[in-house]
């Protein structure tokens, strides 16, 4: 394959002015650094400390729950390795004072980072919350509570939530919603009622 004169003029100067954006950015002192490299710094990173200042330098920069979500999932595996549990509640529910928190995808990534740690308790606390923070509920919050109460291995307490929840708050169950009713069904070894 040939590349054009131009073509090579162009990438060489695309290349030599993000390595002196990257340098400004240095020299600037900027703390911030991207998703990526926050990603790799904590797939390799053993302390909790250091992983929290990882996730620190990128959390406020980056508005997508998205993207932001990967880091956030590698920080607290991080802290529940370390089984530090009051720096988890410390880091998530610094979060619902952000003004996200009425975005329900923002209120399941958290839920989500509880069931992460296997602290169910604080999942359904923050589902609970959810009126209050002025966000509102579908099958993606439902779905993430669902989800901690089977990570935590509380396979009895799925069908309760699945008859409560959808009637109070006004929702459908999903598919979704329904295979996490019947693994939690398999995992309690109750299979007539699958029938």
């Amino acid at each position: 394959m040939i590349i054009s004169p131009a073509l090579r003029r162009v990438r060489q100067l695309s290349t030599a002015a993000a390595a002196a954006a990257a340098a400004a950015a240095a020299s600037t002192g900027s703390s911030s650094i991207t998703i990526s490299k926050a990603k790799a710094k904590l797939r390799s990173e053993f302390d909790p400390d250091k992983a929290l200042e990882i996730y620190s330098s990128v959390s406020d920069h980056y508005t997508s729950p998205r993207s932001n979500r990967y880091t956030q999932d590698l920080t607290i595996r991080r802290l529940a390795k370390s089984r530090r549990f009051g720096d988890i509640e410390t880091l998530l529910e610094s979060h619902k004072n952000d003004p996200r928190i009425t975005q329900e995808p923002f209120v399941s990534t958290l839920i989500r980072s509880y069931d992460l740690a296997g602290m169910f308790v604080h999942a359904l606390r923050t589902y609970n919350q959810m009126d209050d923070l002025g966000a509102p509920r579908s099958t993606t919050s439902f779905n993430a509570l669902l989800a901690a109460c089977t990570q935590s291995k509380l396979f009895d307490q799925v069908p309760q939530l699945f008859d409560q929840m959808p009637k109070r708050h006004g929702f459908s169950p999903d598919e979704v919603s329904y295979g996490m009713l019947v693994k939690s069904y398999c995992q309690n070894h109750v299979y007539e009622v699958l029938k």
